[in-house]
């Protein structure tokens, strides 16, 4: 009998070790408890999964081990209700939960729950636990993923979309809503043909660029067509997408794709465009402007001189106002062409600028008409002088006040005023033109200053004239803009930065007068100019010779005898550089010589390179202006000498 105890206890030791194997070789963690809720099953996943030891568990109370601290009362109460009833709200399914590490770190678990009976009798339950770290580390990193791959995908120029042909999964990104105006997620995720937003026009267009990729007679679906904005208008997106899942019959069943806004690149394009308008524009107007401005200052340079002849009559007076008149017309032309089509570096120097824009509005009142009401009120004193371009800030001032002109119609007030301003510890000078006129309407605003734009009728106007005035304004360092009211005007406003006094003028912002006996060289190689300014200079008191080739300027006595006073030169003498023979004067007598460079062309000599005792003077110039020039380069050779 013994012998059969002993053969029945090693049977069963056997089997329970047995038991133990496979338990320990599961890969979920297992746990059995008895109806106290003392473990007495902790299998080898168990001990891994959870830091306790089997001989640490076992014999202790489940919510002593795994069980965190908020879920113990629960844990109690379903116990308590299976016993009484037999049923359990966990029992027999999985359930995701999280459950405690010896350490006290919160595992996320899968949770499934089995009672034990032993003839019919509860006697205990067994948990398989199998642990989700993995696959919740997983699904989080995946998750971050995901939100990453939505913030690139939403803060991406480009709208992206998935279309699924078999199914309800087509996506469309954020940025296809957004880009439209709309609110994330707003527009339908539907293919591009079926989208409720192409404009009417195009939708023939986008169905048949579509049905030509699905069936395989184009490599890429690509289309450029309009889509309705939030707003009602209509914007330029261009598609481009490629069928990249077909079924087994070659069908297609997924197309991807990518959509663009077109505004960025239209805008661009029309910006090159311009600029290649711009550009031509300044080829063609460097090749006429020198002939045509020599000949302006013939007409201009006569006219003034038969204005000085005291038996001119008051109609001949008159008619040489309308000539001196349709000169300034025709260099504001030939201006506006040059400023705009070559920006170039500016000729500048200090410029007394009261003084120049009475001219100006001087020059300008007998072509406003008899409708239009021009009243000034210029503050600034005569000393307060701008580093600038004269005739740059001359033209500027005649396109705001004709465009004032255009805008009252004929009929009507324009007021232009002048003062001086701080802005910040800096002196400034404000000019407004303002006028009377219908204003400008909100469409047309943003456009003022872009080249070429006009809402004048074709033939009445170019549309450069404000674009040069706002190429002025940059290039001298201050700013120009505008208010209006539709109805009732407009008022153009002007700020520039004011400089200390010229150096070369007296305080009252003329030319200091300095009358000597001058020798005067004149090198000009037009023919109709050359004479007039021989004659201009010769009846100021100056004794002049004229050349129109370099060869004989250099094998005149004055310069081989070291006599000549004072150089006016064309800056472009047909095959020869007047500024390079100036400087072989200059080598030739051995010292400086005060030269005056004349040109009609902005971009002929760089006012930076000038030496103090030189000037440059653009074509057509008044007579006047000249001979003064003449005076102050030669009293700066002698500051120098």
């Amino acid at each position: 009998m013994g012998i059969e105890l002993m053969q029945c206890d090693d049977a069963c030791g056997d089997d329970a070790i047995r038991v133990q194997r496979v338990l320990d070789s599961a890969l979920d963690a297992v746990v059995s408890i008895d109806l106290e809720s003392r473990i007495t099953v902790w299998n080898g996943q168990a001990e891994k999964l959870f830091g306790w030891s089997r001989e640490e568990a076992q014999g202790r109370l489940l919510e002593e081990v795994i069980i965190p601290q908020e879920m113990i009362e629960a844990h109690r109460r379903g116990m308590k209700r299976y016993l009484a009833t037999g049923d359990g709200p966990v029992i027999g399914r999985p359930i995701e939960i999280e459950a405690l590490h010896r350490s006290g770190k919160r595992i996320p678990v899968q949770l499934s729950i089995t009672p034990i009976r032993i003839e019919h009798d509860a006697a205990g339950f067994t948990a398989f636990i199998r642990d989700l770290s993995y696959i919740k580390e997983r699904q989080r990193k995946l998750e971050v993923s995901d939100e990453r791959l939505q913030m690139v995908l939403d803060g991406a120029d480009q709208g992206f979309w998935d279309i699924h042909c078999d199914s309800d999964l087509s996506a469309l990104s954020s940025r296809c809503s957004t880009m439209l105006g709309y609110i994330s997620g707003t527009v339908a995720n539907a293919s591009p043909p079926k989208s409720e937003h192409i404009h009417p026009d195009d939708r023939c267009k986008v169905a048949q660029a579509w049905d030509d990729h699905m069936a395989g007679r184009s490599g890429q679906y690509r289309c450029t067509y309009r889509m309705q904005t939030a707003d009602g208008n209509w914007k330029t997106v261009h598609d481009s997408g490629e069928i990249i899942k077909r079924t087994e019959q070659g069908e297609p069943l997924r197309v991807v794709g990518t959509r663009t806004d077109m505004t960025d690149q239209q805008n661009l394009e029309a910006s090159m465009v311009a600029a290649q308008k711009i550009e031509c524009l300044g080829s063609v107007a460097s090749g006429f402007a020198h002939d045509l401005n020599n000949i302006l200052a013939a007409i201009s340079g006569h006219a003034s001189l038969v204005a000085e002849d005291g038996n001119v009559s008051p109609k001949a007076a008159e008619c040489l106002g309308v000539i001196q008149l349709a000169v300034t017309r025709a260099k504001s032309l030939a201006e506006n062409m040059m400023s705009l089509g070559r920006p170039s570096e500016l000729k500048r120097v200090e410029t007394p600028i009261r003084g120049c824009l009475e001219s100006t509005i001087d020059l300008l009142l007998p072509s406003l008409g008899t409708g239009v009401d021009l009243t000034t009120d210029i503050s600034i004193s005569h000393s307060e002088r701008v580093l600038m371009d004269i005739s740059h800030f001359q033209q500027s001032i005649i396109n705001l006040i004709l465009n004032a002109r255009d805008a009252i119609d004929g009929t009507g007030q324009i007021f232009v005023s002048a003062r001086a301003i701080k802005k910040g510890f800096e002196d400034w000078v404000a000019i407004e033109v303002r006028d009377t006129g219908s204003g400008i309407l909100p469409d047309d605003q943003p456009l003022v200053f872009e080249p070429f734009f006009t809402t004048k009728l074709p033939g009445e106007g170019t549309g450069i004239g404000l674009a040069v005035v706002k190429l002025f304004a940059d290039e001298v360092g201050g700013s120009v803009d505008f208010a209006t009211t539709v109805g009732q005007g407009t008022c153009f406003r002007f700020e520039l930065p004011l400089e200390e006094p010229c150096v070369l003028s007296g305080d009252d912002g003329s030319i200091n007068d300095v009358r000597d006996e001058l020798r005067v060289v004149l090198v000009e190689d037009h023919d109709l100019l050359r004479p007039m300014l021989e004659k201009a200079i010769a009846s100021d008191g100056r004794e002049v010779v004229s050349f129109a080739e370099e060869e004989h300027v250099l094998n005149h006595e004055w310069v081989e005898n070291d006599m000549v006073d004072v150089l006016v030169i064309d800056v472009n003498l047909g095959e020869t550089n007047g500024i390079e023979l100036a400087q072989t004067i200059e080598a030739k007598v051995g010292h400086p010589v005060a030269t005056i460079y004349s040109t009609g062309n902005p971009d002929s000599v760089a006012i930076s390179c000038l030496e103090p005792w030189q000037v440059v003077m653009r074509k057509p110039f008044d007579v006047d202006l000249l001979l003064r020039a003449i005076q102050a380069v030669r009293r700066k050779t002698l500051d120098f000498a």
